[in-house]
């Protein structure tokens, strides 16, 4: 076995990981909060990328300036999502929220295609174009920065979640939402800030992506499922467990994709959440902890 292709590999396989991981975020996050499964996911962390793609690569040159409006507009979506749609269907059935989510998804998929098309984008930045070597293995510069940023990114919520007031009472509205209420949390307080945390987490997974993959239109459905896959093996609202099966879900991809077939990537994805819920239902982390 050649060990620079294994390290190589590897070496992709995490950085890739880390993405995933940070991209799965806002879904858990949602979700531990609002107890809602947002299938919108992948449709606006992609109407993100192609945000940020279509103005840096045509009006503003400045990636800074490009991503912090990214994120203004980004953060503003899932607030207004949470006000119209959220705050509506919490307490309802699960068969309602279903149907709802995956209309919410359909209408902002189709307005994604009147807005930007068919066509593919790709972020035209200096950084995705470099390369870095770290003892014989080559690295996309791109990638490194996407994976840094996305676990400072995490560690950050982490941080937040733990050893702040409002972190802590993001965590006890998460855990138990009566008890919360009774003590005198405000809920909707608590709901608007968590779906601000999400819309931060959004702009940051679109930045990373689009350091790593070209984006379309059609391309956002395969990111909700891969989130989905992602956080069901983490643990539905642990951002540990998240970060953890974005990690394995990435190096997977990595290892099938060189060593059996790149068709075979995705499919690897099922394989490991199949096997997983077989041995713990639960997911990686059965603590229900945002």
């Amino acid at each position: 076995m050649d060990l620079t292709a294994l390290f190589q590999v590897s070496c992709n396989g995490i950085l890739t990981g880390m993405i995933y991981g940070q991209m799965a975020l806002a879904l858990s996050i949602i979700y531990g909060v609002t107890r809602i499964i947002n299938f919108a996911h992948g449709d606006m962390i992609v109407g993100a990328m192609l945000l940020l793609c279509l103005i840096s690569n045509t009006y503003i040159d400045s990636l800074y300036f490009n991503f912090a409006l990214t994120l203004i507009l980004s953060v503003l979506a899932v607030w207004g999502m949470q006000k119209t749609v959220f705050n509506l269907l919490r307490g309802k059935r699960d068969g309602v929220q279903f149907i709802t989510m995956a209309a919410v998804s359909i209408i902002l998929l189709n307005a994604l295609l009147l807005i930007f098309g068919a066509d593919t984008f790709t972020l035209s930045a200096p950084i995705t174009l470099e390369s870095l070597e770290i003892f014989s293995i080559h690295l996309n510069y791109g990638k490194f920065v996407g994976a840094l940023t996305a676990l400072l990114t995490t560690a950050a919520l982490f941080l937040f979640l733990k050893k702040t007031y409002i972190g802590k009472a993001i965590q006890a509205v998460s855990i138990n939402p009566k008890g919360a209420f009774l003590i005198g949390l405000n809920q909707q307080k608590i709901f608007s800030i968590t779906s601000i945390i999400s819309g931060i987490l959004i702009a940051v997974s679109a930045l990373c992506l689009s350091f790593v993959v070209d984006v379309s239109v059609q391309s956002a459905p395969d990111i909700t499922l891969l989130c989905f896959i992602i956080v069901i093996m983490g643990g539905l609202g642990s951002v540990p467990g998240t970060l953890l099966a974005g990690l394995i879900i990435g190096i997977s991809e990595s290892y099938v994709g060189y060593y059996i077939s790149p068709l075979y990537k995705t499919l690897s994805g099922f394989v490991l959440l199949i096997a997983l819920l077989l041995v713990r239902p639960q997911g990686l982390k059965g603590i229900k902890t945002v």
